[in-house]
């Protein structure tokens, strides 16, 4: 038999309900399979076959399943634990072949299946150890003895590893201090200090111990005008630790190559700005052009280049040669006149309003709209053959339909042609398929396709169900039907523990896709199989397609 996967371990998230797990991979005997309950927390319990579970499937091809006890202590996986199913092969061989006699070809395929299996467990516990990247040159690489309190680190030369000390390792602490450590008040006495070092203000320490007791202030700063005092603040050119040089003079005020000063509303003056600032708009705010208020005279007078206001009064104030001012309009300075910029050629109103304009009735008479191949405006002979047509009069009235044909919805006579009362007849019968999913005696357990059939007919469905000839002991058997490789219900088809029928589970199937076509192929797959649950039956119900 050959092993067609490479699987050599399985891991199930809990949720406190499911107690059958697939192992998900072949073994020939009970004792190649280790069963972990993994804690929340991260403990780990190794299971004992027997106590904790049932192990089913040995030697089967697609593996057996891991069945947990509930009885008389329940070890059902909870919310937070997972249970691991992994190989553990014994390395051991312990098939004897005859020495002479027919090819033992069974035998030899089971030593190979044994070698096989043990390659996957030792591949699966590889895949979780450190390793070098296939492309380095080092090779035969040790881990060394292990010392207390140091990492593990690359050596110096790149081609080994080392146990070193890490970061901030070297030194335990500063003054009682742990990480990045600054001097603090405290830290030394004046003993611990020389003075004689010539580190910068030494001298001025040693002017101060020349003083003599009760001196007066005055000369204790003729003392300190004395000492050499660079670097320390105390020289007479220097303000804050600066020299001259570091500070701009008054004199370079507005200057070129100084710096610029401010008006006396806290701005810079115009002149003292880049070009490229100055020629850009600037609003002012509103100008009446009726009573030229603000001010604005002739040549630009009452603003700088690129100062421009909007007309909120219309007017007729002449400035540099313009005398019509409309509201909405911009009076913009050029640097050397004022300019219109006229935002009021183009639409005063429409219909008389302003603003965002929708049409109103009336705003058109119908000598002002124009016909087109498909729309007309009626004549009066047009209009007075339509005041003739009887109220209520219908125009191509609608067919009823077949449910108010049936249920005496509607009055109106309806014309029950041949195909009409064979399309009723067949709509009124549902049909229903009901398909095994195996005997009524063996076990039910997971898998895709348990059963594949075509549909003899399309079909609109409205229902599916599903029974059971034993009910489950604990766990929900789940089913899933497929229409051409995809799933029909958005609510997978379930019988509850200790039922033999859908029809009472907590949890009602949802069909998706009822519309099934013609010769469709249907497959059924089994997603959980409960305990002991046994003669499994699904039902399609619905009607059959009209063609």
């Amino acid at each position: 038999m050959t092993i067609s996967t490479t699987t050599a371990k399985s891991r199930y998230p809990g949720d406190g309900t499911t107690t059958s797990f697939p192992t998900g991979f072949k073994f020939l005997d009970n004792d190649h399979v280790k069963v972990i309950l993994r804690a929340a927390e991260g403990g780990e319990t190794v299971w004992t076959e027997g106590s904790e579970y049932a192990l089913s499937g040995a030697s089967a091809p697609g593996g057996g399943t891991v069945t947990v006890n509930t009885s008389p202590t329940d070890y059902t996986p909870a919310v937070g634990e997972t249970l691991v199913v992994k190989l553990a092969v014994p390395p051991r061989q312990e098939t004897s072949l005859p020495l002479g006699g027919a090819f033992p070809s069974t035998a030899v395929e089971g030593m190979a299946d044994l070698a096989a299996l043990r390659d996957q467990q030792v591949a699966e516990a590889l895949s979780r150890a450190v390793k070098f990247k296939e492309t380095t040159a080092l090779a035969e690489v040790e881990f060394p003895e292990p010392v207390a309190s140091r990492y593990l680190a690359v050596n110096g030369a790149g081609d080994g590893l080392e146990w070193a000390y890490g970061p901030g390792a070297q030194v335990a602490s500063v003054f009682g201090r742990i990480g990045a450590v600054t001097a603090a008040l405290g830290d030394y006495e004046a003993s611990q200090l020389d003075n004689d070092s010539g580190v910068a203000g030494a001298t001025v320490a040693d002017a101060l111990d020349a003083l003599e007791a009760g001196q007066a202030g005055a000369a204790i700063l003729a003392e300190l005008a004395g000492v050499d005092g660079a670097g320390s603040g105390l020289d007479a050119d220097l303000l804050d630790g600066n020299q001259a040089s570091a500070f701009e003079r008054t004199a370079n005020k507005g200057a070129a190559n100084g710096y610029a000063g401010l008006d006396s509303g806290g701005k810079v003056p115009t002149g003292q700005l880049p070009d490229a600032l100055v020629g850009a708009l600037v609003y002012q705010g509103t100008w009446n052009a009726a009573t030229n208020t603000p001010v604005l005279s002739g040549n630009g007078g009452g603003g700088d280049m690129g100062h421009y206001y909007r007309v909120a009064t219309a007017g007729a104030t002449n400035l540099d040669g313009v005398a019509e001012w409309a509201v909405g309009d911009y009076v913009v300075n050029n640097g050397a006149a004022w300019e219109k910029i006229d935002n009021t050629d183009q639409v005063v109103s429409v219909h008389g309003r302003q603003g965002v304009v929708v049409a109103n009735v009336g705003d058109y008479t119908a000598d002002q709209i124009s016909e087109t191949a498909g729309n007309k405006i009626l004549t009066a002979a047009e209009r007075t053959k339509l005041a003739g047509v009887a109220a209520g009069a219908e125009v191509n009235p609608a067919v009823l339909s077949q449910v108010q044909a049936e249920d005496g919805a509607s009055t109106t006579a309806y014309s029950w042609t041949p195909q009409r009362v064979h399309q009723a007849a067949k709509d009124a019968v549902p049909v229903s398929l009901i398909v095994a999913l195996g005997d009524e005696t063996t076990v039910l357990t997971t898998g895709t396709a348990k059963v594949t059939f075509r549909l003899p007919h399309a079909m609109t469905l409205i229902a599916v169900r599903a029974s059971l000839t034993t009910q489950s002991a604990s766990g929900n058997p789940t089913f899933d039907i497929n229409a051409g490789g995809a799933t029909i219900l958005s609510t997978k088809l379930s019988i509850d523990a200790g039922e033999k029928t859908s029809t009472t589970a907590a949890t009602p199937a949802a069909i998706s896709d009822t519309d099934l076509a013609d010769d469709a192929e249907i497959t059924i797959d089994v997603d959980a199989a409960g305990t002991d649950a046994a003669g499994a039956k699904v039902t399609l119900i619905g009607f059959k397609t009209t063609t």
